[in-house]
C-alpha cells in the first residue's frame, strides 16, 4: 500500500461543505496561545461536539484553556501532533498507531468520541452484488487511512484477502467522480461523499459492506503522547469531561444540537442528524473498563495494526500500553 501523500487533500470524514478558516495550516505556521491545550481535529460529526462545548461555554465553566485547531484531514492533523504542534489529536486507531510508528515514542488512546455503527461504507457498482464479485477488482481506498481497515475487514468477512482486489489510492474528494466515470469498481468512503453516491439511488451504487457488520472494530478516538499524558492529566480529564457535558447536551436537547452543529459545518439539520444515527456515543463511565489493559480498545488497536501490517504497511508494536483508562477515571471524578 502506498504512503499517505494524497493526505493533504480531504481524508477520512472531511466535510466538503464551506468551513471557516482553518486555525493551523498543514506544514504552515501556528496561530498558538501560550500555555493552552492544543486539539487536532478534522470536520466530522462526532468531532463536532468539540466545538459544540467551546460554544456553550463548558470549557470556560471547567477552567481549561482549550485552543481548537481545525484540519482539512485526518493526515494533516496527525502530521502537525508529530511535529507537536498540536498536543491531542482526535483520529482513528489508523492515525495513532502511524503517529506512534513516526515518533518512536509511546502514544496512548484515552477517550473514545465516538464508535461507527454504519456511517463507514464500501460502495461498489450495482452489478457487483456480493464481496467475492470485488476478486480482481479495482477498489478506491484513501492511502494510510482507515479505509485500508474497512476494506480489509469487508474481505475478510467474505474469507478474501486484501491482495485480492487492485487497491488503488485516491483521496476522498475524487472518489465519486472517479466512480461515476468507470475508473474504479468499489469505493471505500463516508460521508458526505457517501452520501453523494447513495443519493444516486440503488441503480447506480450498491453498499456491499458498512461498519454496522463490524460495530466495535471502527473507533474514534483521541490520543496523545504518554509523557503529555502523565504531565498534564488535569486538563485531558477536562477536555473530556466537557466533550461528556456536549454528549448528554445533544442528548436533552437534539433539535438544538444538531441545529448548531449543522450550521457550523454548512449542512442541512436532517443530513447532519442522519450522519450522526450512524455513530454511537459512548458515555464516559462505560469507557474506562473498555480502556482498561487488554480491554476492547487494546484488542481493536491491535486488529487495525495486524490489517496495516497485511495492507503492506511496515508498522511494529508500540512498546508499554495503546491506551490508558486513567484520564476517563479522573475526569469522573466529582
Amino acid at each position: 500500500m502506498p504512503g499517505d501523500a494524497t493526505h493533504n487533500n480531504n481524508g477520512r470524514r472531511a466535510f466538503l461543505a464551506s468551513l471557516p478558516a482553518l486555525t493551523l495550516l498543514a506544514g504552515g505556521c501556528q496561530l498558538s496561545r501560550p500555555g493552552a491545550l492544543r486539539l487536532g481535529f478534522n470536520p466530522w460529526p462526532g468531532y463536532e461536539l468539540f466545538k459544540l462545548a467551546e460554544q456553550l461555554g463548558y470549557y470556560r465553566e471547567l477552567g481549561l484553556d482549550l485552543q481548537l485547531v481545525e484540519f482539512t484531514s485526518l493526515g494533516d492533523s496527525r502530521r502537525a501532533f508529530e511535529r507537536q504542534q498540536i498536543d491531542v489529536a482526535a483520529g482513528t486507531a489508523v492515525e495513532l498507531l502511524t503517529a506512534s510508528a513516526t515518533l518512536g515514542q509511546p502514544v496512548q488512546a484515552f477517550c473514545l468520541t465516538n464508535l461507527s455503527i454504519g456511517a463507514d461504507y464500501l460502495i461498489a457498482h450495482p452489478s457487483l452484488e456480493r464481496l467475492e464479485s470485488l476478486k480482481g477488482r479495482k477498489v478506491a481506498v484513501e492511502p494510510g487511512s482507515l479505509n485500508l481497515l474497512l476494506l480489509y475487514l469487508a474481505l475478510a468477512s467474505a474469507g478474501m484477502k486484501l491482495q485480492e482486489v487492485q487497491m488503488l489510492p485516491m483521496a476522498q474528494a475524487s472518489m465519486p467522480g472517479a466512480f461515476q466515470r468507470g475508473e474504479v469498481d468499489a469505493v471505500v468512503v463516508y460521508p458526505p461523499v457517501a452520501d453523494e453516491l447513495l443519493a444516486h439511488g440503488p441503480g447506480k451504487a450498491r453498499v456491499l459492506f458498512d461498519s454496522s457488520r463490524v460495530p466495535d472494530a471502527i473507533i474514534d478516538l483521541l490520543y496523545a503522547r504518554r509523557e503529555l499524558i502523565e504531565q498534564r492529566p488535569g486538563e485531558l480529564a477536562a477536555l473530556v469531561r466537557g466533550f461528556e457535558m456536549a454528549r448528554e447536551y445533544t442528548a436533552r436537547h437534539p433539535d438544538d444540537a444538531y441545529a448548531r452543529m449543522a450550521a457550523r459545518t454548512g449542512r442541512q439539520r436532517d443530513d447532519f442528524e442522519r450522519d450522526m444515527r450512524g455513530l454511537k456515543l459512548l458515555p464516559l463511565a462505560e469507557q474506562a473498563p473498555l480502556f482498561s489493559p487488554g480491554g476492547r480498545v487494546e484488542l481493536t488497536l491491535v486488529e487495525t495494526l495486524q490489517a496495516l501490517r497485511d495492507g503492506g504497511m511496515t508498522l511494529k508494536m508500540p512498546e508499554g500500553g495503546l491506551a490508558t483508562p486513567a484520564i476517563l477515571r479522573r475526569s469522573l471524578q466529582p
